[in-house]
């Protein structure tokens, strides 16, 4: 380097030390967003049967009718099950002086237990499960209501106005999972919530539901 290209470089040092730092920064973000966008990628894997799960969708929107999935199982043998989750619209879950407003809640069928790897940390879904007003709750929210208590067979009001009977305590889901969920009641309850909740289970007219299909073992999302 010259005796001139030395006294060009420190006239500019505050602008060489913006485009240095701007660099730097540069490649932070880049970093960081491809970290992002790779555990993004990753963020389902933990389901035992991630890469037989479909969601059905209309366009961008996760919204579908409440019995689609349930049509497409009749349709196509290669499809093994399915499950409906539609979103709780924010309730209010109490025990006793205790509550929480719920953002992550579904109704869903007992399937999603069977198709999604949810852990079972405490109680258990069996068939009973199945029965309206009954509800399985994360680790987190149990902590919530419960503190240290055993919730198992214990009874949480719904918007004070509907008693769901706890039958299972699921471990968290990656925080990275694209589906976040606090608690699952049986999709059965719909049927005697309020109008806001209740839907004809054979009506394609309304478009509130996430209906999941899990794949035959060799199948393909081409095949059906």
């Amino acid at each position: 380097m010259n005796l001139a290209s030395i006294i060009k470089l420190f006239r500019n040092k505050t602008y060489n030390y913006i485009n240095v730092i701007g660099l730097a920064v540069s490649f932070g973000v880049f970093i960081i967003v491809s970290m992002y966008i790779y555990n993004e990628f990753q963020g389902d894997k933990f389901h035992k049967n991630y890469e037989n799960i479909v969601r059905l969708n209309r366009g961008d929107k996760v919204g579908t009718p409440i019995p689609l999935s349930n049509y497409f199982k009749d349709q196509f043998p290669e499809i093994e099950k399915f499950c409906r989750l539609n979103r709780m619209y924010d309730p209010i879950i109490k025990n006793e002086d205790r509550f929480q407003k719920l953002k992550t809640g579904y109704f869903a069928d007992k399937s999603a237990f069977d198709i999604f790897t949810i852990d079972i940390l405490n109680g258990n879904i069996d068939n009973d499960f199945a029965t309206p007003f009954s509800i399985g709750i994360s680790e987190t929210l149990s902590q919530k209501l419960f503190g240290s208590a055993n919730p198992i067979g214990k009874v949480v009001k719904f918007n004070s106005e509907f008693d769901y009977t706890v039958k299972a305590v699921f471990k968290n889901l990656p925080s990275n999972s694209h589906l976040q969920i606090d608690a699952i009641a049986s999709i059965e309850s719909m049927e005697f919530m309020p109008e806001m909740y209740k839907t004809p289970f054979e009506s394609f007219n309304r478009w509130s539901c996430m209906n999941y299909l899990l794949l035959a073992p060799n199948s393909s999302v081409t095949q059906v």
